[in-house]
């Protein structure tokens, strides 16, 4: 069996947007893929985001807001991002010393924007 990629969504908050991803990606993508969700200025996730979750049968205790702090020990394989200013995260990424990755910004082969 091949390993899992590991998949970043990345986004401004991790309020809504890429916990909402995260939950369909791992439900949907199980087999595949292994997927976190952070945020540049992490804050709680949104009350509806929650309900929304329920709703739809996830448990939305298992989903949190995040920094870069919490995954930044993880290797990466795919990143997608849901902000226009992915530069700075970018940036970010380079200059830590434990981050043995790069990211491919032009062609878009790992690096998807939504």
């Amino acid at each position: 069996m091949a390993r899992k990629k590991m998949v970043f969504l990345v986004s401004e908050k991790n309020s809504c947007r890429s916990i909402i991803a995260q939950a369909y990606l791992l439900k949907h993508g199980f087999d595949h893929f292994d997927c976190q969700s952070f945020g540049l200025k992490p804050d709680r996730i949104h009350y509806l985001v929650q309900e929304v979750l329920q709703e739809r049968g996830f448990n939305s205790t298992f989903y949190f807001s995040k920094g870069f702090d919490m995954v930044k020990h993880q290797p990466v394989d795919i990143v997608i991002h849901f902000i226009p200013r992915f530069r700075l995260i970018y940036q970010k990424f380079r200059r830590s010393p434990v981050y043995p990755m790069e990211l491919r910004r032009s062609n878009g082969i790992n690096n998807y924007r939504v």
